[in-house]
């Protein structure tokens, strides 16, 4: 089974998450800050990891930043509030593979570049 790990503040949104990516037939995990985020990876690296731009303390930037130096294999899927193209440039130069704003977001768009991103 193929393990997601889910980093996102907002509790709705991720619950919403890891109930929809659950259901599909992942085994998924959720921090709701980038500091539990980051325990949660070097616990066991997952084979996706679902990343917010914006948390409280250490941000999905920072994040991004330390993943890449230690150099991970997985690809993060980052989902965040900005779709300005600075960030998102910004986060695939970091390592991200791929971008979903959260206003035109729908669970099913996220199953879909999961499939895309994991199988």
């Amino acid at each position: 089974m193929k393990k997601i790990i889910i980093i996102e503040d907002e509790m709705i949104l991720a619950d919403a998450l890891k109930e929809k990516l659950t259901s599909t037939g992942y085994e998924t995990e959720v921090a709701y800050d980038g500091e539990s985020g980051l325990k949660k990876i070097e616990q066991g690296e997952p084979d996706l990891l679902i990343l917010d731009i914006l948390l409280p303390g250490v941000d999905g930037y920072q994040v991004l930043e330390k993943l890449k130096k230690v150099k991970v294999s997985f690809p993060i899927l980052i989902v965040s509030n900005s779709g300005q193209m600075v960030d998102i440039e910004k986060a695939k130069e970091l390592g991200a593979a791929d971008f979903i704003v959260k206003a035109t977001l729908s669970l099913k768009d996220i199953e879909d570049k999961v499939k895309k991103l994991i199988g």
